[in-house]
């Protein structure tokens, strides 16, 4: 009974990451891509690098920023969801067009950070790397191939080539 309860609990959580994944901005859904394979085992943190043009130490801040990003787009999705909102934030969501972006995740994830009720939403959420193992590999950024693509990992391959 406890196994099932907490395989729904991660089903729902891949499923919120799924959804917060839409709040990213297009170069964080590329870093996020990149991220999954490299947590996955498929790619390494040069290869990630690379695929970014960028040094291993800046691929280690940017990942570490977007994966922040990402759990504040996780609490957006759950304030979103909740059934009972403070009012604070139903007046901030009223002139909002319904469409997920970068500048409604930041003023919608600072709610989440800074009201008591709100900051229920950041409560047991498991890290992303936890839940890697219910998540399908997002693509990765466009006209990327892993390093020395006839060698490369199987999976990396097929991204590379279906992407």
């Amino acid at each position: 009974m406890d196994l099932t309860i907490l395989r729904l609990g991660l089903s729902g959580q891949c499923a919120e990451v799924a959804v917060a994944t839409r709040w990213l901005e297009p170069e964080d859904r590329d870093v996020l891509s990149l991220w999954w394979l490299e947590a996955a085992g498929e790619l390494s943190r040069s290869e990630l690098a690379a695929g970014r043009g960028v040094t291993p130490q800046h691929a280690a801040v940017r990942v570490q920023r977007m994966k922040a990003r990402l759990d504040a787009a996780r609490s957006v999705v759950r304030a979103l969801a909740a059934t009972s909102r403070c009012g604070a934030l139903a007046a901030l969501l009223s002139p909002w067009n319904g469409v997920p972006s970068a500048l409604w995740r930041k003023r919608i994830a600072r709610r989440t950070r800074e009201c008591l009720l709100c900051a229920r939403q950041w409560e047991g959420m498991i890290p992303a790397e936890g839940l890697l193992a219910g998540l399908g590999l997002v693509p990765p950024p466009m006209g990327y191939a892993p390093p020395g693509l006839p060698g490369a990992s199987s999976v990396a391959r097929a991204v590379a080539v279906a992407g």
